[in-house]
């Protein structure tokens, strides 16, 4: 879920015809294959998956995973999110669907044009990589922002219930400098007063 909400959130800060690179160390297709195909149902064809095989054609790798099988704690394969409805609220919790290989068929994402450089093909360390260009603005998400947007800093309204029920508010990174100039322009507008 971060990992896609960090991808969301790159993608909505691509310009549409540039590109945007995933990239993890993990061969874990819960971590790779399965936040490409839900960034990409995300993005209703806002993004597409492109085709690098042919960009260093002598680094070899392996296409990326179609299909994969989600298991639980117990090693147990979990076939569906639906298998688990018997479950106890607290382990369905623990699993998403987009974790589960999305279904084939026409409207199914190309997930074989990802890259999977394996340690034992080039004597290098695993990584997964996913080019993708942005072809059209990201649709607009539940609340009516554009994904990848709900990073940007909380709302007035927000940020008074947050402070209601106790919760401290500290400014984004972003926002830290002009946070801290506004202090400083406030102390100094006292000081003038005084």
């Amino acid at each position: 879920s971060l990992q896609l909400q960090i991808a969301l959130r790159a993608a909505a800060l691509v310009r549409v015809g540039g590109l945007l690179c995933y990239s993890t160390c993990s061969l874990s297709p819960l971590e790779d294959e399965a936040v490409v195909a839900s960034l990409l149902r995300a993005a209703r064809g806002a993004l597409e998956l492109v085709d690098a095989s042919g960009q260093l054609p002598e680094l070899p790798r392996a296409p990326g995973l179609r299909n994969w099988q989600v298991i639980d704690d117990a090693m147990r394969r979990v076939p569906s999110l639906a298998s688990l409805s018997s479950e106890p609220l607290t382990v369905r919790r623990r699993f998403r669907a987009g974790m589960f290989p999305p279904k084939g068929g026409d409207g199914a994402p190309p997930l074989e044009r990802c890259m999977r450089f394996l340690p034992h093909l080039a004597d290098t360390g695993a990584f997964f990589v996913a080019l993708l260009r942005k072809t059209a603005p990201l649709p607009l998400g539940r609340r009516g922002q554009r994904h990848g947007q709900e990073a940007l800093p909380l709302s007035k309204q927000r940020a008074a219930a947050q402070l209601a029920a106790g919760h401290s508010l500290r400014p984004l990174p972003t926002e830290a400098p002009a946070a801290e100039a506004r202090a400083a322009e406030a102390r100094a507008a006292e000081a003038r007063a005084a």
